[in-house]
């Protein structure tokens, strides 16, 4: 019996490094999840964004020049939401993450950021888990930011263009104004982990 424990042992630190290869933290909230096949599903994210219907908002604290936001179709419907679930396996991995058989994605959108965009700090309704994708960001330029509430700080956030920031939805968060002339695309995921 011993042995076997040891075994189990084993195999249980085994799984966390699996863990850790697929999701880097960076605090308890954030993790950073580096996306296989970003570059074989990029282009087609990005042609469909250029297809379909866009609306630009421009609130006080808020400017995104093109988004999907309004669109009263459900979000799985959307082609980017069947590219990440066929040909990646990050739904699998966060709910293997989180020890869940099933995740529900409430919400799905897109934002893109032209010069002088941005998106002040706020949170995400009707979801516990929110996802950042990356498609599309020149040399971290409007890397999303992030609010520690408890210890009034910034997080220090390291996430490049193809990597999916996982965060926890009382997560304060936001897209500084972008300062340069090369657009940024990111997909936000609202989940419900039950």
């Amino acid at each position: 019996a011993h042995h076997h424990n040891y075994q189990a042992h084993q195999k249980a630190k085994k799984v966390n490094v699996i863990m850790n290869e697929k999701f880097k933290k960076f605090d308890n909230n954030i993790l950073v999840y580096t996306l296989q096949n970003h570059n074989k599903i990029k282009d087609k994210i990005l042609a469909y964004i250029e297809s379909a219907e866009k609306f630009s908002i421009h609130k006080e604290n808020y400017d995104v020049t093109a988004t999907d936001y309004m669109l009263k179709t459900h979000p799985m419907d959307r082609e980017y939401y069947k590219l990440i679930k066929n040909e990646t396996t990050f739904f699998e991995d966060v709910r293997e993450l989180y020890r869940v058989a099933d995740i529900q994605v409430s919400n799905m959108w897109y934002q893109q950021y032209y010069e002088n965009d941005k998106h002040g700090w706020h949170y995400h309704n009707m979801a516990n888990l929110l996802a950042v994708y990356l498609v599309e960001m020149t040399n971290n330029e409007g890397l999303t930011e992030f609010y520690d509430l408890y210890d009034n700080k910034r997080i220090d956030v390291q996430a490049k263009e193809g990597d999916i920031i996982l965060f926890n939805s009382l997560t304060p968060h936001r897209s500084p104004e972008l300062k340069s002339k090369n657009r940024k695309t990111a997909i936000s995921i609202n989940m419900n982990i039950f």
